[in-house]
C-alpha cells in the first residue's frame, strides 16, 4: 500500500499491485485495520485527488466505500450518502437494479463513477493514522528519531553541524493527526562579529562568520605580541586571544630589567649554595658518631682494622685492637640506632655493635605416624588404637565366642 497522505485526521493509502472486487477490497482493508473510504469531506476528496494525480504508481480505477441499494447510495457502514458529500463526475447518478459500487477514475479526474461490484479494481483504504511521514530537515541540520517508524507519540530531535546555531524548537512530536508539531527549525551559521581593535594596530578581515580569519599588524616602531592570525570559532569567539602592540623601546627596557633581575637572582643562588656547602663541611667535622648505614662497605679482600668496645664500659678503659682477616666478611642486619662509628686521630674508626647470639630456626612439629593395618582392624570408634586385641593375653575359653576376625594364613609354598 502506498500512503497518499493524511486528510482531516484520517490516513489514505492506495493498493499498488493488489486488485479485487468490491466486497474483497473491503475485506482486505478490514484485515489491515482500515476500511474503504467513507464520509469523505470536500477537503479530503480534494487531497485524495491531488495525491493520486501526483502518484507515480496510479491505476485507472480505485474502489471506495460506496455501494448501491434499491433506491440510493450508501456508505460501507449502511448510512445514506448525502448529496453534499457525493463527488460525481457530472450530475448525480441513480443506482441500477443490479449490485453496483463507486470507483474514482483517472479519466474522470479522480471523481465518482458507478461500476459493477464483481469487477476487479485497485482500491483505497481509510484508517486512523498510526505514524507520521518524514518530518524533513533544513540545510546543515541533522535529525534523529525515538522510533524509526515515526509512530504516533514518537519525537524527533534536531541538531546542527559544527559552526551553526539552531533557530526554533529542537524537538517535535508526532501527534494524533499524524502531523509533526511545530515547524522545521533552521540552522544559522555562527557570526563572531568584527574582531576587537588594538591600540597602535590594524585589522584585515573580509568575513566574520564561522571559519573566517582576521590578520593583525602593528604600526612602525611597535612589535606584535601574540598571534597575528585569529579565527572565528564555533562558539562565536575569535580564537586564540587577540594580540597587542608594544613599543620596541619599552620592550628593550623590560628586557634589560629582566636581565638584571636574573643576574641578581643567580648571585643570590650562588651565595646560598656556598653557605650550604660550608654548613655541611662544618657539621661533618664536628659530628661525633656517624651511622654505619651511611658508610660503604670496604672492598672484598682488603685488610681491615676494627677497634671494638663493649656497650657497657668496664674497668679497662683501653681499647682492644682486632685485625680483620682477608676472609669473606660476616654480614648482620642491625637497626641503625644499635650501631655507630667514631673516627679516630689515627684515621681508623671505632665501631660499637651489640654482641650477636646464634639463632636457631624452630623445628617443624612432629606428627604421629599413620595407623597400621592391624590398628585399623582391632580398633573401634571412640576407643584407643590397639596393635593387638586388648584381650589377646588372656586365656581363651573354648566356650566363649571369638569376636575377632581370623586373618587368613597365607604362606608361600615351599
Amino acid at each position: 500500500m502506498d500512503v497518499l497522505g493524511v486528510f482531516e485526521g484520517l490516513c489514505y493509502s492506495a493498493s499498488r499491485e493488489e486488485r479485487s472486487d468490491w466486497l474483497g477490497a473491503q475485506r482486505k482493508c478490514l484485515d489491515r485495520g482500515a476500511t474503504l473510504p467513507m464520509r469523505m469531506s470536500e477537503n479530503s476528496q480534494r487531497g485524495v485527488r491531488a495525491a493520486l494525480a501526483a502518484s507515480p504508481f496510479q491505476k485507472e480505477f480505485y474502489w471506495i466505500g460506496v455501494s448501491s441499494s434499491l433506491s440510493d447510495w450508501r456508505w460501507a457502514d449502511g448510512t445514506t450518502v448525502a448529496d453534499e458529500d457525493a463527488d460525481w463526475s457530472n450530475s448525480k447518478i441513480l443506482p441500477s437494479n443490479h449490485p453496483e459500487a463507486v470507483v474514482i477514475a483517472r479519466l474522470a479526474e479522480w471523481r465518482w463513477i458507478p461500476s459493477a461490484q464483481n469487477v476487479w479494481n485497485s482500491f483505497l483504504c481509510q484508517s486512523k493514522p498510526k505514524s507520521c511521514t518524514f518530518p524533513g530537515v533544513g540545510e546543515a541540520g541533522r535529525v534523529s528519531f525515538s522510533s524509526q517508524s515515526f509512530t504516533i507519540g514518537s519525537f524527533s530531535v534536531y541538531t546542527c553541524e559544527e559552526g551553526y546555531d539552531l533557530e526554533g524548537e529542537a524537538e517535535r512530536s508526532c501527534e494524533e493527526d499524524a502531523r509533526w508539531s511545530g515547524t522545521i527549525p533552521r540552522c544559522r551559521m555562527v557570526d563572531c562579529d568584527r574582531p576587537p581593535s588594538i591600540p597602535k594596530g590594524s585589522i584585515s578581515v573580509s568575513t566574520t562568520t564561522f571559519g573566517s580569519s582576521a590578520n593583525y599588524s602593528c604600526q612602525d616602531g611597535y612589535r606584535l605580541i601574540g598571534h597575528a592570525i585569529v579565527t572565528c570559532g564555533s562558539t562565536g569567539v575569535w580564537e586564540p586571544a587577540v594580540p597587542a602592540c608594544y613599543d620596541i623601546a619599552t620592550l628593550r627596557e623590560l628586557k634589560s630589567e629582566s636581565a638584571e633581575n636574573h643576574a641578581g637572582l643567580a648571585a643570590l643562588l650562588v651565595v646560598l649554595g656556598l653557605l650550604l656547602v660550608f654548613a655541611v663541611l662544618r657539621f661533618s667535622r664536628t659530628s661525633k658518631t656517624v651511622p654505619i648505614s651511611e658508610k660503604s662497605a670496604p672492598p672484598y679482600g682488603t685488610p681491615n682494622v676494627i677497634y671494638a668496645i663493649p656497650s657497657v664500659i668496664g674497668n679497662h678503659p683501653d681499647s682492644v685492637v682486632y685485625y680483620a682477616s682477608s676472609a669473606p666478611l660476616t654480614k648482620m642486619e642491625l637497626p641503625p640506632h644499635l650501631v655507630s662509628l667514631k673516627p679516630l686521630p689515627s684515621g681508623h674508626f671505632q665501631a660499637t655493635v651489640p654482641i650477636g647470639r646464634a639463632m636457631i630456626r624452630p623445628q617443624l612439629p612432629i606428627f604421629a605416624p599413620s595407623p597400621t593395618p592391624s590398628q585399623l582392624l582391632y580398633s573401634f570408634d571412640y576407643e584407643p588404637i590397639y596393635d593387638v586385641p586388648p584381650d589377646v593375653d588372656k586365656q581363651e575359653n573354648p566356650q566363649e565366642e571369638n569376636i575377632y576376625e581370623k586373618l587368613p594364613d597365607v604362606r608361600p609354598h615351599p
